[in-house]
């Protein structure tokens, strides 16, 4: 009998030495995962870019969030819309840079933020390396001002500021040498900034957000190339989304009027033509903001209505309508205005399926050409 209960006994307290074990380990992970652990959270900067701004900004933002991120960084993307109140949410960043479209390719303003004193502002361009490498060049020169800025920031004896500890690391400034101690004094008022200095405002957006922007637009539109059908002038409306990569898709419907009649034997008819359209297109860039090529495809309807005139004592009058598939190739240029209005010219070419056809007393006098041609001619604003 008291062998058996021995038996039970020592497995007992071998299990109970183990259990304690384990419980030192985890209480020695715990206390290492405590406050000295603890990955303090990383300093801001925030990048301005306008809104609908050219491919070459849009690169250079980019390539600069990439430069800054792999310094150690958070990085917000803030997008610059005219007429709204500045904010910026979440911790304050330590620096803000705008990207500014010149002559010359991008630019960045730099603002350096502390807590104890004013904005100090930088102007950093790469206009020098041309168009291709500038966007490039641009973020590398942004992070070496920005590093030597605050660098000369912390170490100026006149305007010596105080920077965040992982700022001052990566600025390499030294840590700063513990003073005595001294007795208590008061607090000095805080430094105004100066009136001048502007207030920005802008929408953070998620970094994987797309920029889409709207244009909404009005023009002319004329129908060539109908073998007996006469050509067509009149308005059309317009509308568009602009998307990342220089790509869009829009909408379009145009209404022109025949300009002549479509004669027979007997009699004549006047035709009238509705073309709404889908497009999707990518503009490219050749190095200036100013002019932008563009190629597209086309896909919709063509609507035509023939309004008969009879010939008295041979026919009467009528109304016919008819409708087909309309898919083709566009080629056209942007004239960009200003960033939010720009003028629109566009050559067509497609092909109506079936070919439409007007018959006048059942004779054929006119036919739709395989292909047709359109010439457009409109301007386009972006709310």
């Amino acid at each position: 009998m008291s062998r058996r209960i021995l038996g039970h006994i020592v497995p007992t307290a071998r299990l109970l030495a183990l259990l304690l074990l384990v419980i030192c380990l985890l209480v020695s992970s715990v206390a290492a995962a405590g406050p000295e652990g603890h990955t303090p959270a990383r300093s801001r900067v925030a990048i301005v870019i306008d809104e609908g701004a050219a491919s070459a900004e849009e690169d250079a933002s980019r390539r600069l969030r990439a430069e800054i991120e792999a310094q150690g960084f958070e990085v917000v993307t803030l997008v610059r819309q005219p007429g709204r109140s500045p904010v910026v949410e979440g911790a304050a960043p330590f620096s803000i840079i705008s990207i500014q479209a010149t002559s010359e390719g991008p630019s960045a303003d730099v603002l350096i933020l502390v807590a104890d004193g004013a904005p100090v502002p930088l102007r950093v361009s790469a206009g020098d390396l041309g168009a291709e490498v500038s966007p490039a060049g641009l973020a590398i020169r942004v992070v070496e001002r920005l590093r030597a800025g605050l660098f000369e920031l912390a170490q100026s004896t006149e305007r010596s500021r105080a920077l965040p500890v992982d700022v001052a690391a990566w600025a390499g400034v030294p840590p700063p040498t513990p003073a005595p101690a001294r007795a208590p004094a008061s607090p000095p008022a805080p430094a105004e900034r100066p009136s001048s200095s502007p207030r920005l405002e802008w929408r953070p957006i998620s970094p994987a957000e797309p920029a889409v922007s709207v244009w909404l637009g009005l023009g002319v539109r004329s129908v060539l190339g109908y073998r007996g059908l006469p050509p067509a002038l009149g308005p059309e409306a317009s509308f568009a989304l602009g998307l990342p990569e220089r790509f869009s898709v829009g909408l379009s419907v145009a209404v022109p009027f025949g300009l002549t009649e479509v004669e027979g034997n007997g009699g004549t008819a006047t035709t009238l033509h509705v073309l709404p359209v889908a497009s999707a297109a990518r503009s490219f860039d050749i190095g200036t903001d100013v002019v932008s090529p563009r190629v597209g495809v086309l896909a919709g309807a063509h609507v035509l209505r023939v309004e008969g005139e009879g010939e008295p004592g041979i026919s009467v009058g009528r109304s016919a309508y008819g409708a087909a598939f309309v898919g083709g190739v566009d080629l056209g240029v942007d004239l960009n205005a200003t960033s939010s209005v720009r003028v629109l010219a566009d050559v067509s070419l497609v092909f109506v399926v079936p070919e439409p056809v007007v018959r006048i007393v059942r004779e054929e006098a006119a036919r739709g050409g395989f292909p047709m041609f359109g010439l457009s001619l409109g301007v386009q604003v972006s709310p």
